[in-house]
């Protein structure tokens, strides 16, 4: 599997450095999102990631959420967290490794008889 560019792996490792530029609340919950994935506590690490996500929509966020749905193997809530990410727009390169990771999580879906229907509307709430 190939692995993530820095820019996008960065957001977890950094921690607290991460310069996010929404409000302080926002920092606050990243921070304690990226210290329970640090230790292991995904479902935390989810909570405050997706609050730092509802103060401060930085779309690498959503990438964390993937990855902490994944580590909790929750497969469809990591493919749709990735899919979010995605459609955020990163770039080419992460793109291919999203891509990737999704059609190898799609995957393992399939291998349990399941799929994952995924409906978009654009605009929001269309």
């Amino acid at each position: 599997m190939r692995q993530l560019t820095p820019a996008i792996i960065s957001i977890v490792l950094l921690g607290s450095s991460l310069a996010l530029a929404g409000p302080e609340e926002a920092k606050a919950h990243f921070e304690r999102g990226a210290e329970a994935y640090k230790e292991a506590r995904y479902e935390e690490a989810i909570d405050g990631f997706s609050k730092a996500y509802a103060e401060d929509p930085k779309p690498i966020l959503l990438y964390n959420i993937a990855q902490a749905y994944e580590r909790l193997g929750d497969t469809s809530n990591a493919l749709r967290a990735y899919r979010d990410f995605l459609r955020e727009g990163p770039s080419d390169e992460d793109r291919r490794v999203i891509e990737t990771r999704i059609r190898n999580l799609e995957k393992r879906l399939q291998a349990r008889g399941l799929q994952q229907l995924s409906i978009f509307a654009e605009p929001v709430g269309a």
